[in-house]
């Protein structure tokens, strides 16, 4: 595999090759990109979570993590209470266990179709099987993630979920600017 190393540039937000490594180090061309792009989107992403998981540690293990990017993160131990939350809050992503003691991560997934269609939903489990993520997928998840979940896969699925509800709110924005300036409105005809 091709290795390289780029000429130190002080404005890349993850630092420069030797810093992401023993000084000196020598970095792929992959790991360079993935942790730029990672550096680049913690940098100018942070959105409103909740994380929904019956693990204590590993629901606060989660929002901690999720905390030091600058998301505001919320945290629920079933799926009644996630679903209260989001209720109460318009949650950017819901990160959202599949089994849960009160109701199975679906429930959950099939109200926020219904009443926060905005809201990505990213289901997790211990046990995954690809029937299950394919359910998952079919039903409206955003992703379907099997534990132990790797930081930077997590981290990555909710910058890319984020991400992608900016251009949709972004393209909704430019399409009324459109109608208001080019609409039938303002069609002017004479006798």
């Amino acid at each position: 595999m091709a290795t390289f190393r780029p000429l130190p540039q002080p404005d890349w937000p993850c630092g420069t090759p030797a810093a992401l490594g023993a000084p000196g180090s020598r970095i792929t061309l992959r790991e360079f990109a993935f942790e730029r792009e990672i550096g680049l989107l913690m940098k100018t992403n942070t959105g409103s979570l909740l994380v929904v998981d019956d693990d204590r540690h590993v629901l606060e293990a989660m929002a901690d993590y999720l905390r030091s990017f600058g998301h505001r993160t919320e945290t629920a131990l079933t799926c009644e209470d996630g679903i209260s939350r989001m209720k109460d809050y318009p949650f950017d992503v819901v990160v959202c266990d599949v089994n849960l003691p009160d109701a199975d991560g679906f429930k959950l997934l099939e109200w926020a179709r219904k009443n926060r269609p905005e809201a990505a939903i990213v289901m997790l489990t211990g046990y995954g099987t690809i029937e299950s993520a394919v359910e998952a997928i079919r039903a409206g998840a955003f992703e379907y993630l099997t534990k132990p979940v790797i930081d930077e896969e997590l981290s990555l699925t909710i910058e890319r979920a984020i991400g992608q509800q900016r251009i949709v709110a972004e393209n909704k924005n430019l399409r009324a600017q459109l109608d208001q300036r080019f609409g039938l409105g303002n069609i002017i005809g004479r006798d």
